[in-house]
């Protein structure tokens, strides 16, 4: 199993988009005084840049497991995916997805700690993209997570990007 700082060494080499990157370096920075960071420590102008790209999740309990609903989503996440999710649980929002996002914010949750994946683009009309994820856990008690907030940035892959169209 790895630690969180073995955890940390894996992040420093496999984020390398600028957006993925500079999120991260600011999670980093959010005072945890009790253990994790939570919402009151962060602060959108800080991270005016990025905001295109951020969403906000708010763990809902009790049930049999958490329940992941969307607070917010920027409008680089909005215009990529071409509707709203806001408001939306995870299984609204993404139902063919949903599995493996509710596995990824769970695991951010028990490990607490940033998880990272990269993974083909969930819209069938956008085949030729992944997207970058990056999921971290934040408690406003420094203890119980209530929120995860995370970067999403599509990447086109040079493979199995769709070629130029030549001007005629």
């Amino acid at each position: 199993m790895l630690d969180l700082e073995d955890r940390r060494a894996d992040l420093e080499t496999e984020l390398t988009h600028p957006t993925m990157r500079a999120f991260y370096d600011y999670w980093r920075t959010l005072p945890a005084e009790n253990g994790l960071p939570g919402r009151q420590h962060v602060d959108p102008a800080a991270i005016h840049t990025l905001l295109p790209w951020l969403f906000m999740v708010d763990v809902e309990r009790p049930l049999p497991g958490p329940l992941f609903r969307y607070r917010l989503a920027g409008t680089g996440i909005v215009d990529l995916f071409d509707f709203e999710i806001t408001g939306r649980t995870v299984e609204e929002a993404f139902p063919q997805q949903a599995a493996e996002l509710n596995a990824d914010y769970a695991r951010a949750m028990a490990a607490t700690q940033p998880v990272y994946r990269s993974t083909p683009m969930p819209v069938s009309k956008k085949w030729y993209l992944t997207v970058d994820r990056l999921v971290c856990p934040l408690a406003s008690n420094g203890a119980e997570i209530d929120m995860l907030i995370g970067a999403l940035v599509p990447v086109t892959h040079k493979q199995t990007a769709l070629p130029r169209q030549s001007a005629a």
